[in-house]
């Protein structure tokens, strides 16, 4: 089983592909230049199928990235530090990317889903998160098959 996540906006993203050398701000990366972070408009069929149940009438998107969405501590002993250090600055720069793409009366939705397995859509449950209360500690993983609903509630008048 692979873990998946998906992310649906009210409009298409400008821009869709991240390089690692471009957003982490320690630049302290194990990966090439080419590594980073991709919001993937082309989904794989058990993506597409939940995209259509659970964030109909939206643009949705697979992320594909080098790390996954989230840090463990234990990562940073256990493989390299540089890893967790990308894990967590990824966590970081995402945060930042939610905040600004997040306008007036509007959301974004997320998810983190294991494929490969049934789904039961009755079960899930969905949280909303202002985004500025995300705290990104030392251990931080998102909740599978919770639907976030991330708002801003402190937005910049832009």
């Amino acid at each position: 089983m692979s873990v998946t996540y998906l992310i649906a906006f009210d409009k298409k993203l400008t821009k869709t592909e991240y390089l690692y050398k471009d957003i982490l701000k320690s630049k302290k990366t194990v990966f090439s230049d080419d590594d980073g972070i991709v919001f993937e408009l082309k989904l794989f069929p058990q993506e597409e199928d939940i995209a259509k149940n659970i964030f109909q009438s939206r643009v949705v998107y697979s992320i594909r990235a080098s790390v996954p969405l989230s840090c463990n501590l234990s990562d940073k002993e256990n493989i390299a530090e540089e890893y967790y250090i990308c894990e967590k600055e990824q966590l970081d720069w995402f945060k930042d990317f939610l905040k600004k793409h997040i306008a007036w009366y509007e959301d974004v939705l997320f998810i983190q889903i294991a494929l490969g397995s049934p789904i039961k859509y009755s079960g899930m449950l969905s949280q909303q998160v202002d985004v500025n209360d995300i705290i990104i500690d030392n251990n931080f993983l998102f909740t599978p098959k919770l639907i976030y609903q991330f708002v801003n509630n402190k937005r910049n008048n832009i």
